[in-house]
């Protein structure tokens, strides 16, 4: 059971971050846009505040899958390196603030630079921890067997 709640975690986690992409895209195009109009800066920042609000509850959503999927991870006892994996995705989520709130521009660009590396993250932990469907049953122990034979490792 604790496996399958990983599984719709890491789904949700997958969701999530294109929710988290978009958001902050249509933060920064709205100001790109609005631009135009020849309003001062300032106001167009006023104007995107609830987006960049979204942006930041969402990033506090993923951040919140993450420790579940990590509380998760250990009750389902998974391998240490899901669990290690799943922590230092938690531990990029957690830096993510931090990291676009600098006063240098080219730190703060890290910033979706690190968002990439949390998705790739998640799309792994997601894709190899599936607990549904076949793939997911033969992963649990249960189901038909694989057809194709174990393989032993060479003593050599």
């Amino acid at each position: 059971m604790a496996r399958k709640v990983y599984s719709v975690f890491s789904a949700l986690l997958l969701v999530l971050l294109v929710v988290q992409f978009f958001l902050g895209g249509l933060g920064v195009f709205t100001i790109f846009i609005q631009q135009e109009s020849g309003q001062p800066m300032k106001e167009l920042f006023k104007s995107v505040d609830p987006i960049f609000g979204l942006h930041f509850v969402n990033g506090v959503a993923i951040f919140v899958s993450l420790l579940v999927m990590l509380v998760f991870s250990f009750i389902a006892r998974n391998a240490w390196r899901v669990t290690g994996v799943t922590a230092l995705t938690a531990v990029l989520v957690f830096l993510q603030p931090m990291i676009a709130h600098t006063p240098f521009a080219a730190l703060s660009a890290l910033h979706i630079v690190n968002a990439l590396v949390i998705t790739a993250l998640g799309y792994y932990l997601a894709s190899r921890n599936w607990a549904f469907g076949s793939r997911g049953m033969r992963r649990m122990g249960a189901g038909p067997p694989s057809s194709e034979p174990e393989r032993i490792p060479d003593p050599s």
